[in-house]
């Protein structure tokens, strides 16, 4: 039996995670291979059936046995990385005209005094209207909340699907199942606009992630992804998810989330190396006046020129900006890799 796995990157990215309860997951874009299936923490499968040291009991005991579950093919609130999506949909209905500014005043949002005391806030307020390009730099999530509201439910789900979201998707190794949200819809004009930017209740596997990225370098076709390739041998399309004809306007957004000093992925940036990608934090919380909750922090990316890799990561629990911890990490990945 032979696999995709290349041994070298996955330790290179094991190596990058440092005992960070994370995953990451690799591939070749243009032929769906698995290079790489990290979870981490792990563990020497060896002394499970050789001998378990006292020392190495107990650390997995005052661990709480962290090492044993398999983040790999978990599924995760995806944060801003499902802005690529939300674009291609919104581009492809006519709703996003890249050209087009929209003047949000603020940092909060709301569509209408219906919702209450619940508003969608942004990070950074520009001061000034932002169009496809400066909300893709500065993940504006009140962007992307009132571009997923005017598609409406039936269309924004049906743009999900064509990048697979919410089906099972065909793969050699199990993976947990995307979602949509807990019931398959998005009836609600708040969850609807939450799962715009990547909140709301819809979940994706690293793999789904890197999946609808891999798009970007391959006609918008997503692949089957293959692990066992001694069987699995051919390479075929599993989704045409983005529409040719908006290709480079969104290589165009994606490349410069990681090239203009003042995006959120800036210090991805690697120079001679022509880079598309997209930060993302994910707030994990039973709701929005939650301060208890977590944030999860993602970073996935693509190489464009003879394109060989792509790649997502999720580190849990992140207590520094998504920018500053996992972006360096996946930087230092894509630079063995292609150098």
């Amino acid at each position: 039996m032979k696999l995709s796995i290349d041994s070298k990157l996955q330790d290179s990215i094991y190596n990058e995670l440092k005992g960070d309860k994370g995953a990451s997951i690799a591939i070749n874009p243009l032929n769906g291979e698995v290079l790489a299936m990290v979870s981490s923490p792990s563990y020497n499968s060896n002394t499970l059936v050789t001998y378990k040291t006292k020392e190495i009991a107990n650390k997995w005991e005052n661990q709480n046995n962290i090492q044993f579950e398999n983040r790999a093919n978990d599924s995760y609130s995806p944060g801003s990385t499902i802005k690529l999506i939300t674009s291609s949909i919104g581009l492809e209905s006519g709703v996003i005209n890249p050209n087009e500014y929209m003047d949000i005043k603020g940092e909060s949002w709301q569509k209408d005094s219906s919702w209450g005391n619940y508003s969608v806030t942004r990070v950074k307020d520009t001061k000034r209207p932002v169009n496809l390009y400066d909300a893709v730099k500065y993940s504006d999530n009140i962007y992307f909340a009132d571009k997923a509201i005017k598609l409406g439910e039936e269309d924004y789900i049906k743009g999900l699907k064509k990048f697979g979201i919410g089906e099972k998707i065909t793969f050699e190794y199990p993976m947990q199942n995307s979602q949509i949200s807990n019931n398959g819809k998005l009836d609600n004009e708040i969850l609807l606009g939450d799962t715009g930017y990547g909140q709301g209740e819809i979940l994706m596997t690293p793999l789904d992630v890197v999946l609808s990225y891999s798009a970007l370098v391959n006609d918008g076709n997503i692949m089957i992804p293959r692990l066992v390739i001694s069987e699995n041998k051919e390479s075929k399309v599993y989704k045409n998810a983005i529409d040719k004809k908006y290709i480079e306007e969104l290589k165009k957004c994606f490349k410069g989330a990681i090239n203009d000093e003042d995006s959120t992925g800036y210090l991805a940036k690697i120079e001679g190396k022509n880079i598309m990608g997209k930060t993302g934090t994910a707030e994990i919380k039973n709701s929005k006046d939650d301060n208890s909750g977590i944030n999860n922090g993602w970073f996935v990316a693509v190489n464009e020129d003879d394109p060989k890799i792509a790649i997502s990561m999720i580190v849990e629990n992140i207590n520094k900006s998504t920018s500053e911890y996992v972006v360096p990490k996946v930087k230092n990945i894509l630079n063995y890799y292609l150098n």
